[in-house]
Parts: C-alpha cells; sequence; structure tokens
C-alpha cells in the first residue's frame, strides 16, 4: 500500500470532532483519534496510508505528499 506524508488543520480536525461528539474534545483526543486511525507522527505532520486518507475532511487536509 502507497503511504502518504499529510500535514493536518488540527484545529479544524478539533472542531469537527468537537461538533460530532457535541461536546469540546481536547488536543490529546484528536492525537488519538488520528493514531486511533491509522496515522503516524512524523515531526510536523502524520503518515498514513493512501487509503485511510478519506477519514479526514478534505477542508483538514493542508497538503499531501506521496512517500517512495
Amino acid at each position: 500500500m502507497a503511504k502518504v506524508r499529510v500535514k493536518i488543520d488540527l484545529s479544524l480536525l478539533q472542531e469537527h470532532l468537537s461538533e460530532a461528539d457535541k461536546r469540546p474534545t481536547t488536543e490529546a483526543e484528536v492525537r488519538q483519534f488520528l493514531l486511533d486511525s491509522g496515522f503516524m507522527p512524523l515531526h510536523d505532520s502524520w503518515v498514513v496510508e493512501e487509503k485511510d486518507l478519506g477519514q479526514l475532511d478534505p477542508s483538514e487536509v493542508l497538503e499531501v505528499e506521496a512517500l517512495d
């Protein structure tokens, strides 16, 4: 499977998760959501299988780069 490096608008993701959960979510909960969804942290980005990128709303994705 192809992996991609993704820069995520974490503030927007946190806002969307808060709306979905109908309560404020913490930064730790956002990070846990990403980890549980198969994302792995890499510096200021995240690495994920390309097929799993769809778990994010397109508005939350700032940049995507294919990894070899």
